[in-house]
């Protein structure tokens, strides 16, 4: 877990996993910045279990160039430029309840960040609000 007490700040990036049969998210993650298209393919070659494992398609189910041809693809759903962790944690649990998180529609169950936590963390300096994009007032629901 990131010390999301610390204000320096960074580079990092929040994504989506889409099924493309259903063209819905289906998972909400974070990677560093540097890492966006690395990410999916750890995905891809690591996640046994996940329904977006290699194992489960043919060598060519990835090799499409239109991602959205493939059977799971990714998107990018917010750069976090110059974020401090705790506003990177709360960017991905705003994604992660827009894209129903909290009702149990993504894969990825575990919330990113409890409300109790951001509360403890949240100081002038850790988290900017609405002047990194965040709705006026926003706080995770749990």
């Amino acid at each position: 877990m990131p010390d999301l007490s610390d204000t320096s700040t960074s580079d990092q990036s929040i994504y989506a996993i889409h099924d493309s049969k259903t063209a819905t998210i289906i998972y909400v993650g974070r990677t560093t910045y540097a890492r966006d298209g690395e990410r999916f393919v750890e995905h891809v070659n690591n996640d046994v279990g996940y329904p977006w494992h290699k194992s489960l398609f043919s060598d060519v189910a990835y090799q499409s160039d239109d991602a959205t041809k493939w059977p799971y693809y990714p998107s990018k759903l917010e750069n976090c430029k110059e974020f401090t962790e705790l506003e990177t944690a709360a960017a991905e649990q705003y994604w992660w309840e827009k894209h129903g998180g909290l009702s149990g529609k993504l894969l990825n169950k575990q919330q990113p960040l409890t409300l109790a936590t951001f509360n403890k963390y949240r100081t002038a300096k850790t988290y900017r609000g609405t002047s990194k994009g965040f709705p006026s007032g926003w706080a995770p629901k749990l």
